[in-house]
């Protein structure tokens, strides 16, 4: 299958909001090689003339006993999985539950859950990420408190012991992180808040990913949410090349300039622009019922085009791309721009999407 003809399935190497209740079933055969991909870019598919695994799922995997994944990391031998839920168990045991709010790892060639790893976070986790040192990850996400310390939606984690690393120290936001994206030397926060400490920040932030420093060129002015709710940036990705990111989310003004659902912003600039980039393919009303009904992005592996997938219904007046996965152009520039091609699920919302080198999942 070729990157112009998309399939419309929900599944994804990313980790936004996965509802995945009851068991919690993560490894197919490449487990391996799509957790260790790099933030932001979907690892190439080896699909051997065909589009999934045919073989069986891994049934050594922990199950999640309440509520859903929402976020899931490698490093090294380890897989961490967050989410909003409080009880695991093990496959060995399922009927025997395992107090683990919200975080816990397990080792991914035999599912073992790791007994060292049990911190105390009190709130939901929207996205891990490993820093490369083989031996922490970033979590974020609407907590307040991590082993009984307060630390706000943003915490730097041992692997091994579950404590907070001290050295990173980011300002409290006041408000749910819903994604992380290291690029040029900083780590990129988006989601719900509006301040970090004491500085505005509506929805975009970055620190620096050691110390956790504020950094002072990363601001967008985000404004007038679509409907009578809250501001957010539900999902984001950027560029392999990290000049571009492209954010969607309940808000239609970036920056004093019309933007619904959808922008292209330039990171190469100080402070942060919105780039020469606009549709209004996401103008129109879908269902009516969503403070957003954008539901997950990616940008290819080269940075020329993305893919945002929607929820909604059949259809919209006014062309609403409801219910759809659609191809748009990076380098495209100007107003009222069209995607490249929309694939309609039929009706089915579609809540997540990676894109390869070969395909469109």
């Amino acid at each position: 299958m070729s990157p112009t003809t998309p399939t419309a399935t929900s599944t994804t190497t990313r980790r936004r909001r996965r509802e995945a209740l009851g068991a919690f079933l993560v490894a197919l055969s490449v487990l391996g090689s799509v957790l260790a991909a790099p933030a932001g870019a979907a690892p190439n598919g080896i699909h051997s003339g065909q589009l999934v695994s045919s073989s069986d799922a891994a049934e050594w995997t922990p199950h999640v006993l309440d509520g859903f994944v929402g976020a899931i990391a490698e490093v090294g031998d380890t897989v961490v999985v967050g989410g909003r839920f409080n009880q695991i168990a093990s496959a060995a045991a399922p009927d025997t539950p395992i107090n683990r709010p919200n975080l816990f790892s397990f080792q991914k060639f035999t599912g073992t859950i790791n007994s060292t790893f049990s911190p105390a976070i009190n709130g939901e986790v929207t996205s891990i990420l490993p820093t490369g040192d083989g031996r922490t990850v970033w979590v974020a996400g609407g907590f307040n408190t991590l082993n009984g310390q307060t630390n706000r939606n943003l915490v730097k984690i041992d692997v091994v012991t579950g404590q907070r690393v001290a050295q990173f120290a980011p300002p409290a936001l006041n408000g749910q992180i819903n994604d992380l994206q290291l690029r040029n030397g900083k780590l990129y926060l988006t989601g719900r808040f509006t301040l970090a400490g004491t500085q505005p920040r509506p929805l975009l932030a970055a620190v620096d990913p050691v110390t956790g420093a504020l950094d002072p060129a990363v601001h967008a002015a985000f404004a007038l949410p679509r409907r009578n709710s809250f501001l957010t940036i539900a999902s984001s990705d950027i560029t392999p090349d990290g000049t571009k990111m492209i954010v969607t989310g309940n808000f239609t003004q970036v920056n004093g300039q019309e933007r619904h659902q959808i922008a292209l912003l330039d990171l190469t600039t100080s402070p942060v622009s919105v780039a020469n980039w606009h549709t209004a393919r996401y103008g129109p009303t879908c269902g009516g019922i969503w403070p957003t009904y954008l539901r997950d992005i990616d940008f290819s592996p080269d940075g020329s085009y993305f893919v945002v997938v929607t929820t909604g219904a059949y259809s919209a007046p006014g062309g609403g791309l409801c219910d759809a996965a659609a191809r748009w152009e990076t380098g495209a520039t100007g107003s009222n721009l069209q995607p490249t091609w929309v694939d309609l699920s039929g009706g089915d919302t579609l809540t997540a999407v990676a894109v390869t080198d070969t395909a469109v999942y």
